[in-house]
């Protein structure tokens, strides 16, 4: 029988939070203050939430404004990590891309971060970050990715999780090893678990956290309508996922979503809850 190690668990949060100039879409002809959406009120919100959760590491896609959370995680207690895409999704706008925080008091960062753009063609514009940390005795790897949006490109987010794992693999074989990985990210599924690239992750040896616990994915984690120019179209897809792996770490609790007729009839992004993804909360133990 496996018994906790004794030392603190690790939260972890995964959560696109909607890129600055990608959530003009969300509210053409909709009866929402404009100035209660606008970048700066939404990022305050998405800082509430993260701080009021409190995780050990966050793990952000569709960051951009870095110097301002920067400057909030820091006066949090945290480090933060930023990988920018080579370009930005809106001409003239900052790009987005993924972060990683970790809390400073618990975590050491061993060596330098990896960045890195999948793919070799100068169209490729989705990227992937690595952090190696240490809490005692204990290292982990840290990795958060954004995948190729889109129906369509199955057999290509299923090639750049298939390459980030690679990555993921020779980073540990130069380090020495380490005693677990978490692996988060927006992977883009549109046909969620019956996509290739999740197929990929549980082959290579992954664990996805939600569906060893729960004893499957969340029924979605994007729910969104937008207008495309014409009409609006909605959207419910199981998008973002933890995924783990390492002999002796075991995911331990996982937070719900809300509740399908909790939901606003809007969907979201709204006033009150500020990107088109809800956020993940996971916890992990080490066991001996």
């Amino acid at each position: 029988m496996s018994h906790d190690d004794g030392a603190a668990p690790i939260t972890v949060v995964q959560w696109n939070i909607l890129a600055d100039g990608l959530a003009d879409d969300y509210f053409v002809a909709r009866e929402i203050d404009a100035d209660a959406v606008a970048f700066a009120q939404r990022f305050d919100r998405v800082v509430q939430v993260l701080i009021g959760i409190d995780a050990d590491v966050v793990c952000l896609q569709e960051l951009n404004h870095v110097d301002f959370f920067r400057g909030k995680f820091a006066d949090s207690g945290y480090d933060l990590v930023w990988m920018p895409k080579p370009k930005p999704a809106i001409a003239g706008m900052d790009p987005d891309g993924v972060a990683i925080a970790y809390k400073t008091d618990r975590f050491e960062r061993v060596g330098k971060p990896i960045y890195h753009v999948y793919g070799e063609s100068p169209k490729d514009n989705q990227v992937l970050a690595i952090v190696h940390l240490r809490d005692g005795d204990r290292s982990i790897l840290v990795a958060n990715t954004h995948l190729k949006s889109k129906k369509g490109f199955e057999e290509v987010r299923r090639r750049q999780a298939s390459e980030a794992r690679e990555l993921i693999l020779a980073t540990i074989d130069e380090i020495g090893g380490v005693d677990g990985v978490i692996f988060a990210g927006d992977f883009n599924t549109e046909g969620g678990v019956d996509e290739p690239v999740y197929k990929e992750m549980l082959a290579g040896g992954f664990t996805s956290a939600y569906g060893v616990v729960n004893g499957a994915e969340p029924s979605w984690t994007t729910w969104k309508t937008r207008w495309n120019g014409a009409k609006y179209s909605t959207k419910k897809a199981v998008e973002d996922f933890v995924f783990f792996a390492g002999a002796n770490l075991r995911c331990v609790e996982v937070a719900s979503l809300p509740d399908d007729d909790a939901v606003p009839e809007s969907r979201y992004p709204t006033t009150t809850f500020p990107s088109d993804h809800f956020h993940l909360r996971v916890r992990f133990q080490f066991q001996n």
